[in-house]
């Protein structure tokens, strides 16, 4: 794998990892202090679309 390799990818491909990034270090705290979107420094209503429209759910615990 080249240098970086992990980092390419469509815009969309890159906005959807970074936001699953945040959301698995936030323990997919989506809004308040320390979420995801505060995190990103993006209002939480955009997250929710952005994660709407990329196809990001929180898989559910069986």
């Amino acid at each position: 794998m080249q240098p970086g390799a992990e980092r390419s990818g469509t815009l969309e491909e890159v906005e959807k990892r970074r936001i699953i990034e945040a959301l698995n270090s936030t323990g997919w705290r989506v809004s308040g202090k320390n979420g995801a979107a505060e995190v990103l420094g993006i209002n939480p209503k955009t997250l929710g679309s952005r994660m709407q429209r990329l196809g990001i759910q929180r898989n559910k615990p069986r």
